[in-house]
């Protein structure tokens, strides 16, 4: 019941920020929204593989997402002014939670010079942009340690 509040005010804030108003009858709209789409995934999806789950914690994941993207992007430009290459890795999560490991590999595929090309039984197969001079040892341990940071940060919002 608490993740299904949490969900509905943060669909809610979501809603205010798209129509770009906050009246009363919007923010009535937003709430009776967010609560029949959460009725209804709730009714006809498996709701009970994301009650595992700290909604506040995956709230900050996003934020901290974004800013890796940002990060990641200034990375990938001076990888393709400088010439790169591409490589493929394979990746165990720790993550238990299958609706988390998809997140992690969504994440990936987000980042600049990376996309999940797999998941399956918990490892994460991986294509990375890489500097041409780096080995596959050291694209695996690059790649390894940015997917890692990722996890790390959903492994707070596994309960």
């Amino acid at each position: 019941m608490k993740n299904a509040i949490y969900a509905t005010i943060l669909l809610t804030a979501v809603w205010v920020i798209l129509v770009e108003k906050l009246t009363i009858p919007l923010l009535a709209i937003g709430i009776f929204v967010s609560a029949g789409s959460l009725y209804i995934y709730h009714r006809f999806l498996p709701f009970p593989k994301i009650t595992s789950i700290n909604l506040f914690r995956l709230t900050l994941y996003l934020f901290y997402l974004i800013g890796k993207l940002y990060l990641s992007a200034l990375n990938a430009v001076k990888l393709v002014v400088s010439g790169a290459d591409v490589d493929v890795i394979e990746v165990k999560t720790k993550l238990s939670n299958s609706f988390l490991q998809t997140m992690l590999a969504n994440s990936v595929t987000l980042i600049p010079g990376a996309i999940s090309l797999e998941l399956k039984d918990g490892i994460i197969t991986v294509l990375l942009l890489k500097k041409k001079t780096n080995n596959h040892e050291e694209t695996r341990k690059a790649g390894e340690a940015m997917i890692h940071k990722l996890e790390n940060f959903l492994l707070k919002a596994q309960r």
